[in-house]
């Protein structure tokens, strides 16, 4: 989040741990386009995608594009982290900071994509909360996924739609 600048493009990609091997410790980038990062919900599923390490560049792939929705619908960057409140930047870092103490101890993804709308809800009247879905269905966080077995779901609240 703290690598995103006012020209960034949701094309552009952001290796992990760049510095440790050439292409990044996490199994692909993080970027808001499929082609570079295809992790949707459905990974947890696959072979090698049940360490912390790599369910957590799933959870990681799925904020970043939940971000870049808010991008898409016309939330713009705000360069002051500190005290700017209106960015998509601001909302986002907002909004999962208090979605995590909301949220219960070891959340599954669905609480804690749950917990990140509400944060909305309080934080800003709910003024997000269908962009936030938007951004998490179309990673398979929608409102039909499951958790076990884990179903991928693409469908928002109808109010959403």
């Amino acid at each position: 989040m703290f690598s995103l600048l006012p020209d960034t493009q949701p094309t552009e990609v952001f290796p992990m741990g760049l510095y440790a091997a050439r292409r990044g410790i996490r199994p692909f980038p993080y970027s808001g386009a499929l082609g570079s990062n295809p992790q949707t919900y459905r990974y947890l599923t696959m072979a090698g995608y049940t360490g912390v390490h790599a369910i957590g560049s799933v959870w990681c792939q799925i904020l970043f594009v939940v971000y870049w929705q808010l991008r898409s619908e016309g939330v713009a960057f705000n360069p002051d982290y500190y005290y700017g409140q209106d960015g998509a930047n601001n909302v986002m870092l907002q909004n999962v900071v208090d979605g995590m103490k909301i949220q219960p101890c070891r959340p599954t993804f669905l609480q804690a994509r749950d917990a990140i709308i509400q944060a909305d809800r309080v934080n800003y009247a709910g003024r997000h909360v269908c962009m936030l879905w938007r951004g998490f269905a179309s990673r398979g966080l929608g409102v039909n996924a499951r958790n076990a077995p884990v179903v991928e779901d693409r469908t928002v609240p109808p109010e959403c739609a």
